[in-house]
């Protein structure tokens, strides 16, 4: 109705008041068509829900559960008829209450009154509103985690996904949830994996039974079981292995959620190298991840052969770059195989990363890719690309030089450690003792790498 809806949702606002409950019954089917638009008459429709005629109360329930949010307001009239004769008339309330979100904390309580009701659709719809105020519902875990055994399975789906919705709060129901994952419906099986999952690394003792999933015929527990492991994170990493044949799965959407759980693994994925090091020939999705997984095991002598490789992909050669440029220092001996590369682009995006390592992570580390950019300019042959070596060899020679005063972490490469030399140069010189000229206004909005190589000329 556009701008003509404020004015027809106060009009129709006025009629709930009629004396003739046919009027006052329209009025509300009408709001609730008008569905957010009728937010001006939420008052109205709060002192309607007392209205002595069932199919007016009904019909009010069914226009603020339209309103979603904007029913905030009538949270108290709404929890009041939680209690009504009417389990129809009491579910529509509870999930309009579920559709105004956490602002419906007050009704928590008469929430979960109603999930001991022994009508099943109102069960099922409280849990449902407990599901949508969220995090704020703890108070109602433990009656939630009851349900889980109800035996109406629309209500146990309901609960389960409540829980998961409250998170980290719903930690004791941890074990019914694990419980939850034998019943013998599938849907309810999945419910209660995301449920794990929301509850995140609380929900640890639950890995066992997750990784066991992910062996199960249905796909989409599969996918659940997966997604689960990554959202409870490194305290799930008993479920390393199994995480590591999930790579391996017939399902894109598994490995895809198996690589992106061994990621939230951090270090711990190490037992998964050999899977992660496949995965980079699957589709990009999966290969980006295991890009970025694998860039935490660049010493490995076989992770860093197969990251330089990933660069050979076009599709993963962007991501690679960007993953290197983020490992800094770690990633020199990756960049000194990939200038190497036949591929004029991978050498490029080499070349670029290399010099937004020396920006990004300036130590004396840095030199050591010297030798390998010189060799690189003389069996150059394409001359733009010859002349961005040459700009970022300059770059990488001054970096290195002048920045021995700052401290190597003890896990990077050092010239020592990778029996090269040193670069030459003052061994304490301050780095502020190099400055930059300004960038003329047209590089001003340059990224910070490729503004320094076009000033090097």
């Amino acid at each position: 109705m556009g701008s003509d809806a404020a004015p027809a949702a106060q009009a129709l606002a006025g009629a709930l008041s009629h004396p003739h409950a046919s009027v006052r019954c329209a009025a509300a089917m009408a709001l609730r068509h008008l569905g957010p638009a009728a937010a001006p008459a939420v008052h109205a429709l709060a002192r309607s829900l007392s209205d002595p005629d069932l199919q007016v109360r009904w019909s009010t329930a069914e226009a603020l559960l339209q309103l979603g949010p904007a029913a905030a307001p009538a949270v108290g009239a709404l929890a009041g008829v939680l209690d009504d004769a009417q389990w129809r008339m009491a579910a529509t309330a509870a999930e309009a209450l579920g559709g105004i979100g956490p602002e419906a904390a007050p009704a928590i309580p008469a929430l979960i009154l109603a999930l001991t009701s022994p009508a099943e659709r109102l069960r099922e719809s409280a849990a449902k509103a407990l599901a949508g105020i969220g995090p704020v519902a703890a108070p109602a875990a433990p009656q939630l985690a009851s349900l889980l055994a109800d035996p109406d399975e629309n209500v146990r789906r309901e609960a389960a996904r409540a829980l998961g919705m409250i998170g980290p709060a719903a930690s004791s129901s941890v074990d019914a949830l694990r419980r939850a994952v034998r019943d013998p419906d599938p849907r309810m099986q999945r419910e209660a994996v995301f449920a794990l999952g929301g509850i995140g690394p609380a929900a640890a003792p639950a890995a066992p039974l997750l990784a066991r999933a992910l062996r199960d015929r249905d796909t989409e527990l599969r996918r659940a079981a997966a997604h689960a492991l990554g959202r409870i994170g490194p305290e799930a990493a008993s479920a390393v292995r199994a995480l590591a044949k999930a790579l391996s799965d017939s399902d894109s959407v598994v490995r895809r959620n198996a690589a992106g759980a061994l990621l939230e693994m951090g270090r711990k994925a190490e037992p998964a190298l050999t899977a992660l090091v496949r995965a980079l020939d699957d589709e990009p999705e999966v290969a980006h991840l295991a890009v970025r997984i694998l860039a935490a095991f660049l010493t490995n002598q076989r992770v860093a052969a197969a990251i330089a490789r990933a660069m050979e992909r076009r599709e993963l050669r962007e991501e690679t770059a960007f993953t290197l440029a983020a490992a800094g220092i770690a990633a020199l001996p990756v960049l000194a195989s990939a200038l190497r590369s036949r591929n004029s682009e991978t050498r490029l995006a080499t070349v670029r990363t290399a010099s937004r390592i020396a920006e990004t992570s300036p130590h004396p580390a840095v030199g050591t890719l010297v030798g390998d950019l010189e060799q690189a300019i003389r069996r150059e042959r394409d001359p733009e690309l010859r002349r961005e070596m040459t700009e970022a060899l300059r770059f990488l020679e001054e970096a290195s030089a002048g920045l021995w005063n700052v401290p190597i972490p003890a896990s990077a490469p050092t010239p020592d450690s990778m029996n090269l030399p040193r670069p030459s140069g003052p061994a304490t010189m301050d780095p502020k003792a190099l400055p930059l000229p300004a960038a003329p206004a047209e590089e001003q909005d340059l990224p910070g790498w490729l503004s320094l190589l076009v000033r090097r000329n």
